[in-house]
């Protein structure tokens, strides 16, 4: 079990919470375990291998397009050959889709990491450009007034968030360690928050000590709460990374629990959470770059109801648009899956499906 994570040179990450309980699973948890996962392989099928791989062709491909493109440009602003052939480049995916989470057609959040020869107005000019004529590629949209700029499109039927980090490198090789803080050095804002996703993404799996069960709740978690109608940052809920954050904490907690007993422990931690305590999956840091870090005693964090911080440089509170209104029907909704789970639990496990009744 990892308890602790290294960044940049002599960081360390370390745990917030110590472990709950250790104790390896009883063989009942295990057999309720194995009855879950087939009730969810049954209603709530993955993601198909031959999708899978497609998918992988695809990331492929825009890796491809994507490495030439930074070639060229830095051809054309008149970079020697010799370093334009080594300015590299690469295509960092986050999200569902890297946890291994993502249902069938989904959309893959995508980031292009750029050398400082590649400008912003490069990717929404010429790249784009690249794409539009691409013959699978539909539906192109750009978003330049956005706090992340970003590229939306469909190859073949797809969806593809395509955002860009530009680092003040000359190199971009394509195993860059993004969990460096160090390559946060000297960026603009938008560079920072594009590189959140992926970094949090990271950081996500490397502090989660049991991968398998993680995955498996995170699925359930996310499938429950697209039913009950909390799956919606927009609406004051909680989205993606909010909910992989609370099911990566519980496993820390109780880092050696089978799916059945973690997603029980989700539910009733949660719903006895003492908010406005901060739920964190590492002690918060200062890298000394000059960014501002979330603190509960700062301006406007005083008044944040639910505070759900990311672990990634800078920490930051991912659960802000959460009100005194969403927090009280989500507490209500944690109070629910505990009382539901724990009966479907004493049953022996035979049937799942009232948890996931829709709201």
């Amino acid at each position: 079990m990892q308890e602790s994570v290294t960044t940049a040179p002599g960081t360390v990450l370390e745990q917030a919470y110590k472990p709950i309980r250790m104790t390896p699973p009883e063989p009942v948890d295990v057999e309720l375990s194995a009855k879950l996962e087939a009730f969810m392989a049954s209603h709530f099928p993955t993601e198909t291998e031959k999708n899978i791989q497609r998918r992988t062709m695809i990331l492929a491909e825009l890796r491809r397009i994507f490495r030439a493109w930074v070639k060229d440009v830095c051809l054309q602003r008149g970079v020697l050959e010799e370093i334009a052939n080594e300015a590299g480049g690469t295509v960092l995916v986050s999200g569902s889709y890297r946890l291994g989470v993502n249902e069938p057609g989904a959309d893959i959040d995508t980031n292009c990491v750029a050398p400082k020869f590649v400008t912003r107005e490069d990717f929404f000019s010429s790249l784009k450009e690249i794409l539009l004529k691409h013959p699978k590629v539909t539906n192109l949209v750009a978003i330049e007034g956005a706090t992340v700029p970003i590229l939306t499109f469909d190859y073949e039927d797809i969806n593809i968030d395509l955002q860009i980090a530009i680092l003040n490198l000359s190199s971009i090789p394509d195993n860059i360690n993004i969990l460096d803080d160090n390559i946060l050095r000297g960026v603009d804002s938008a560079t920072e928050k594009s590189l959140n996703g992926p970094r949090v993404t990271e950081l996500m799996i490397n502090l989660t000590p049991n991968r398998s069960s993680f995955i498996a709740v995170l699925r359930i978690v996310r499938r429950w709460a697209k039913r009950r109608g909390l799956y919606s940052n927009k609406l004051g809920y909680l989205g993606g990374v909010n909910w992989c954050i609370l099911v990566c904490f519980i496993n820390q907690l109780y880092p050696t629990a089978a799916p059945s007993t973690l997603l029980l422990r989700f539910f009733m931690v949660l719903s006895q959470w003492k908010w406005p305590s901060a739920i964190q999956l590492c002690k918060t840091y200062d890298a000394k770059l000059g960014l501002e870090i979330w603190n509960a005693n700062v301006g406007g964090n005083r008044f944040q109801v639910m505070p759900i911080l990311t672990p990634a440089y800078p920490s930051m509170n991912s659960s802000y648009n959460v009100s005194v209104h969403s927090l009280s029907v989500m507490k209500e909704e944690f109070a629910r899956g505990y009382a539901m789970v724990k009966t479907i639990i004493a049953a022996g496990g035979a049937d799942w499906a009232p948890l996931f009744d829709p709201s």
